[in-house]
């Protein structure tokens, strides 16, 4: 299903096991984009983890991010494990682009989530994620 997204198919996108380990380890980076209230591009660099498979978790304090997540309700993220080093160009970037939507605190999906996870705090958000696609 990712391969239908991708425009070169040259980079290797990682899905399941693989996406949560590397970003378990910290390998990459990610960026969270977002809009702010005025429409312009909101874009910065978070730590986020995979709690399962189709969720992402995100501890982020008071900050124009988050505000513009709890407003809009939506995300995107994108995770790039660069390797400039690699011989091929598949081995440079691994990675993937998600369509994320919060999940609110008071639901029951929330909680199973928060359950499963170990590390949850007050500024932790849940997101949900509702499309991968492939980082190139």
């Amino acid at each position: 299903m990712l391969e239908r997204f991708a425009a070169t198919g040259k980079y290797t996108t990682l899905a399941g096991d693989a996406l949560k380990a590397s970003m378990a380890k910290v390998e990459g980076t990610s960026v969270v984009a977002t809009v702010n209230e005025d429409g312009t591009p909101n874009a910065a660099i978070f730590v986020p983890m995979m709690a399962d498979d189709t969720h992402l978790v995100m501890t982020l304090a008071a900050n124009r991010t988050r505000e513009n997540i709890e407003r809009t309700g939506q995300c995107v993220v994108v995770y790039d494990a660069a390797n400039p080093q690699a011989e091929s160009k598949a081995g440079r970037h691994k990675g993937v682009r998600m369509r994320c939507e919060l999940v609110a605190a008071e639901s029951d999906e929330y909680k199973r989530v928060a359950e499963a996870w170990p590390r949850m705090t007050p500024y932790t958000l849940v997101l949900r994620v509702v499309g991968f696609m492939a980082i190139g």
